[in-house]
């Protein structure tokens, strides 16, 4: 798999900072993709599509071995495995929602509420990953503040700077809309 990765780069110096990478971060990788997504596969897609999204911004990392680099390859692993699960989890979902019958006067209720989590979800896989991976860590994995800021090498008052420029623009978005329905 490597070679394809290698084959997708320009020069000898991104192959083998790339080939460092991918030697020394891999499994670390997998096990963070893995703990989200609780599937073998999955996890192996989560790794995969952090390598692609790597590969287009190589220049992003002059230290291979430093802890910004490994905090940033997590990061990114992190948010690709919660894109997969919500994806998946939502097909579950829809499919779940069909086989059971529901109580018809709440049916149009539960549309409804479906249709919106899955919009707001969009919304948020839109946003920069910077700001979509924090709103993730935060509110779908619940971590605290602090232990986002340390993952993702920033100071704690930056990481909440993320995470509120986040929620104004999920929010900006949702008046956008309803703006435009009206």
């Amino acid at each position: 798999m490597i070679s394809i990765y290698l084959s997708m780069l320009d020069t000898d110096e991104e192959k083998d900072k790339f080939e460092t990478i991918y030697t020394t971060y891999r499994s670390v990788l997998y096990y963070h993709a893995y703990k989200i997504l609780k599937d073998n596969f999955l996890a192996e897609d989560a790794v995969h599509d952090t390598f692609l999204y790597l590969i287009k911004r190589m220049d992003k990392i002059d230290d291979p071995y430093s802890k910004e680099t490994r905090n940033f390859l997590i990061l990114i692993a992190k948010n690709k495995a919660l894109k997969i699960y919500n994806k998946n989890k939502n097909e579950v979902a829809d499919d779940e929602f069909l086989e059971k019958s529901p109580d018809l006067s709440r049916l149009e209720e539960k549309v409804e509420n479906k249709v919106f989590q899955q919009h707001v979800m969009n919304i948020i896989n839109s946003l920069d990953d910077k700001y979509s991976s924090v709103i993730m860590l935060k509110y779908h994995l619940g971590m605290k503040d602090k232990d986002i800021a340390d993952m993702i090498g920033v100071s704690l008052s930056n990481e909440r700077i993320r995470v509120k420029r986040a929620r104004d623009m999920i929010k900006q978005k949702l008046l956008e809309e309803n703006e435009n329905d009206r």
